[in-house]
């Protein structure tokens, strides 16, 4: 799994709405679930995306500020990164974007 969020101190400016509306943009047919939470986990919201032929799945969070995708290679985390940076919306963290690999499914 690989989860990007801003740098500390700065926001994307994430909402469920404008994620899902630029995922459906790319593609109708893209899976999107939200899910309520409660104050321990609070919300999130599931997708997929194709990038370069390749079905990626994720999700996203508002608090704390975060989009990740899950079974990923480093090139499809990096054209992922590719993806969010033609995405991000004026006045708000460029490039910045920083990183971190979580443990894969079923790990401890």
């Amino acid at each position: 799994m690989y989860v990007f969020t801003p740098i500390e101190g700065q926001t994307r400016g994430l909402t469920y709405d404008s994620l899902k509306a630029r995922l459906l943009e790319r593609d109708p047919d893209e899976f999107i679930r939200n899910q309520e939470g409660g104050q321990i986990r609070g919300s999130a919201m599931h997708y997929s995306i194709t990038l370069d032929g390749e079905e990626l799945e994720g999700y996203a969070r508002v608090q704390p500020e975060g989009i990740s995708i899950l079974d990923a290679t480093a090139q499809a985390a990096a054209n992922f990164v590719g993806w969010l940076r033609e995405q991000r919306r004026p006045g708000r963290c460029g490039d910045d974007v920083q990183h971190r690999m979580g443990a894969g499914r079923g790990s401890a």
